[in-house]
């Protein structure tokens, strides 16, 4: 295990300009992460952080051990800061987004997956975060238009069928939910939410 984590940081430390007192911070932060020690993990990313402060790789970091720590300000801050200082990537915004939804606030969800789909249109929990929080907020037609968009790509995706039938039935477009629910149905037998649907239908 120690052996992988060297691996990765020797990987890592490519794309930052860090020194040996840095690398060792930084593999200290991971032990002390794997013993759930978050604010020594913190501490640890932090001696390093002035001299690296405009760097993406110790924002991301910071941002996921803040995260950890149930710190979400900070996270949401140093998760901000690896954006900016990496526009094209989406990892921050996929880890802002997920937070998000975690945390039940739907709009800021909405707000960090349109930051994903304006860099990648069709990713797809980008999609999925988007919908799910115009759902949360009973905002149905702009879920559906989205939903619509993003089966074209994954038709037979259970989730994405799942929200359609949802929004569809409250929008009160009872027919063309219950052919949803059919349509989930075919992919996912189980689905709770399609029997829990069909039975109401009785």
């Amino acid at each position: 295990m120690k052996t992988m984590l060297l691996f990765c940081l020797l990987i890592t430390t490519q794309l930052m300009a860090v020194s040996n007192e840095d690398y060792t911070a930084i593999y200290d932060s991971y032990t002390l992460e794997a013993q759930f020690k978050y604010p020594q993990a913190i501490a640890k990313m932090t001696e390093i952080y002035a001299k690296n402060s405009d760097d993406y790789f110790v924002n991301y970091r910071l941002g996921w051990l803040f995260s950890l720590d149930l710190k979400y300000k900070n996270s949401v801050d140093h998760y901000k800061r690896a954006a900016i200082k990496n526009s094209t990537a989406l990892e921050p915004w996929l880890a802002l987004s997920s937070m998000m939804i975690n945390l039940g606030e739907w709009q800021s969800a909405i707000n960090f997956s349109e930051e994903i789909l304006k860099r990648n249109p069709g990713n797809y929990y980008g999609n999925l975060r988007f919908i799910m929080g115009h759902l949360r907020l009973k905002n149905y037609a702009i879920a559906l238009e989205k939903v619509e968009y993003i089966l074209k790509s994954y038709p037979l995706d259970p989730i994405f069928l799942e929200q359609k039938a949802f929004a569809l039935a409250e929008s009160g477009k009872t027919e063309l939910a219950k052919k949803a629910v059919r349509d989930l149905i075919l992919v996912s037998p189980s689905n709770i939410y399609a029997k829990t649907f069909m039975n109401k239908a009785k």
